[in-house]
């Protein structure tokens, strides 16, 4: 009885579509039904932008706040000294392992993740150089 059932349904399922369509749109150039589609992209794809803006203003503010200690620790010079290198890759190590933490990030996490990476390679190169050119000096 309840695979009779089970069965009834599906075939309504399949064809409830096609009566619908025949019964509510009269139309033969199915412009209503154009109309319907291109109005339900435009709010798909204005809810997809607001998402993306959302997540940017997220993980910036995240990213900001994670990275703050960062910032001071380079402005103070904190780096700039032999071995400074590795304090630095530590560093920035702990603020990606704390922005993967972060829940909610949204669709562009990982992009800004790999964004903010990219704006710390300038200065981790120049860490790096830093401590022959101070071992040098030493001699």
């Amino acid at each position: 009885m309840l695979q009779e059932l089970l069965e009834v349904h599906a075939a309504c399922e399949r064809e409830a579509p096609a009566v619908f369509m025949e019964h509510s749109f009269k139309e033969d150039k199915q412009d209503f039904q154009r109309n319907l589609v291109e109005i339900i992209k435009n709010k798909k794809d204005d809810f997809l932008m607001q998402n993306e803006e959302t997540s940017i203003k997220y993980c910036q503010t995240k990213l900001d706040q994670l990275s703050k200690t960062l910032i001071k620790s380079i402005s103070a010079g904190n780096f700039s000294v032999p071995g400074g290198h590795e304090l630095y890759r530590k560093a920035k190590e702990i603020i990606e392992k704390e922005y993967y933490q972060v829940p909610m990030k949204g669709v562009k996490a990982n992009e800004f993740l790999q964004r903010f990476l990219q704006s710390q390679m300038a200065l981790e190169k120049s860490c790096r150089q830093i401590k022959p050119s101070l071992m040098g000096r030493s001699k």
